[in-house]
């Protein structure tokens, strides 16, 4: 097998979706992609043939922590700013995010972050794979290296 590449998104369908095309694309040309995201997204990803990891907050976890549904979570991060996303769904579940990526990047050469997967980019600092941009959605945050 080829190179071990972790890509790791949080969000929607519509952040899996690029990752999920990248890492078919990788696996056609002989890389072992692997797509870190929710555990929603786990049937979703290995339908593809991807390897999957975990990755925290689950969809329960959030719905159950915050006391919002479901809907009300999408309407959420939808219609606010990123504020709320990060306020709700990233900062509280740091720790545990940390912990899963780590697990995720055990013998990857490279680690692909989306936007919002800012604990990937620290555990790709911490493993020496240098975390490289990937920008599929309008939103995005741009680093101190960013152009």
């Amino acid at each position: 097998m080829g190179k071990r590449i972790v890509l790791a998104t949080v969000g929607s369908y519509g952040d899996l979706h690029p990752f999920i095309a990248v890492g078919v694309a990788l696996k056609a040309i002989g890389f072992e992609a692997v797509i870190a995201a929710s555990d929603a997204y786990r049937g979703k990803v290995e339908a593809e043939g991807l390897e999957f990891h975990p990755i925290a907050p689950s969809r329960e976890r959030l719905v159950c922590d915050t006391g919002f549904s479901e809907s009300d979570l999408v309407r959420g991060m939808t219609r606010s700013s990123t504020k709320f996303i990060l306020e709700r769904a990233i900062i509280p579940y740091l720790d545990d995010t940390y912990a899963d990526l780590q697990a995720a990047a055990r013998g990857a050469d490279l680690i692909v972050p989306s936007n919002f997967s800012l604990v990937a980019r620290v555990v790709a600092a911490i493993t020496a794979s240098n975390p490289i941009a990937f920008r599929a959605t309008p939103t995005a945050m741009n680093g101190c290296r960013s152009p």
